[in-house]
């Protein structure tokens, strides 16, 4: 079989009933009908959104959305049903989820080594992504590791005793370690699939990959985390914890001023690729003088689909050294 006969295209069926006793295994016929194809045509379904419906009067249900992998010329020489299906929008195509992985990372990556500022989402997942991808990564941040920054968290409830660099706020996970978890938001994007895969695999529940209120709760975070980190420390990741960043080291060169290193609270300057993905209470880090050669800049690359602060999510400072 050739590679054009094998390909796969991605697309969603929407708005599936389903009762709230019945068994998933029911939505490949119904999609199947929805879309006017059979069973057989269907090489793949996921389920890509779960709500549940109580507006009508009678027995709530749940609405779901499929996506479905089927031929990837399946618009040209499928059926006139499923034409006719895409025609009146109970059927739209999907982009193919993305990776969290370069098969060629950029230029100025390769054989570089990279410092992620920040173990929130958004830092470990870009931290994740850099390894997979062979860049070498360090991931710098002020507060502990999950276990130590929990006995701190302990302490001050118990005592009212705070420890400034490890609390709510700061440390393994970022603010969102101790928020109630919840992880929706209306952005529908490539990378979603990926980053909520990765996060099942260390132990979230399987359903926070399409649930309409998906939860994954801090109890649950405390063992995700750590799993997380085993699989990015496997991969080369090396964290330090208990580690701010207080500054820059820049160099003079014939084209001007460049950011030459980061300089952390502990040790003598790091000379890396520098990505600082600040939450929104890393204030301090802000306030590190950065001439205009080092403006920060809104990255495309925001992994993040909570970051523990609405104002904060996705936001990724990136200042590279060239």
């Amino acid at each position: 079989m050739s590679e054009s006969e094998s390909a796969s295209a991605q697309w969603r069926v929407l708005n599936l009933p389903l009762g709230l006793d019945e068994d998933e295994s029911v939505l490949l016929g119904r999609a199947a009908e929805r879309a006017g194809l059979s069973p057989e045509e269907i090489r793949g379904l996921r389920i890509g959104h779960k709500a549940l419906d109580a507006r009508k009067r009678g027995r709530p249900r749940f609405v779901v959305h499929v996506d479905l992998a089927l031929d990837a010329k399946i618009e040209d020489r499928g059926p006139d049903a499923f034409r006719r299906a895409l025609g009146s929008g109970q059927v739209a195509r999907r982009a193919a989820p993305a990776s969290l992985a370069w098969a060629t990372p950029h230029a100025s990556l390769q054989g570089a080594r990279v410092v992620v500022v920040g173990s929130g989402p958004a830092g470990l997942l870009a931290a994740l992504a850099l390894a997979r991808s062979g860049v070498v990564v360090d991931v710098l941040d002020r507060g502990p590791a999950l276990r130590e920054r929990g006995r701190a968290l302990a302490r001050f409830i118990g005592s009212g005793q705070l420890d400034p660099e490890a609390n709510l706020l700061f440390g393994e996970g970022g603010a969102g370690t101790y928020s109630d978890g919840k992880i929706y938001t209306r952005v529908d994007h490539p990378l979603e699939a990926p980053i909520l895969d990765e996060l099942v695999a260390c132990g979230a529940p399987a359903e926070i990959a399409y649930d309409a209120r998906a939860h994954i709760g801090t109890d649950r975070l405390h063992t995700v985390l750590p799993r997380l980190r085993g699989r990015m420390e496997a991969l080369g990741v090396k964290f330090h914890w208990g580690t701010r960043l207080e500054g820059w080291v820049w160099a003079e060169g014939a084209g001007g001023r460049r950011l030459k290193a980061l300089r952390p609270s502990r040790g003598s300057p790091w000379v890396f690729n520098i990505t600082p993905i600040l939450g929104r209470y890393a204030r301090t880090q802000l306030e590190c003088p950065i001439p205009s050669s080092g403006t920060p800049e809104r990255h495309p690359m925001a992994y993040s689909r909570d970051s523990g602060s609405p104002s904060a999510r996705g936001r990724k400072i990136v200042l590279a050294r060239r």
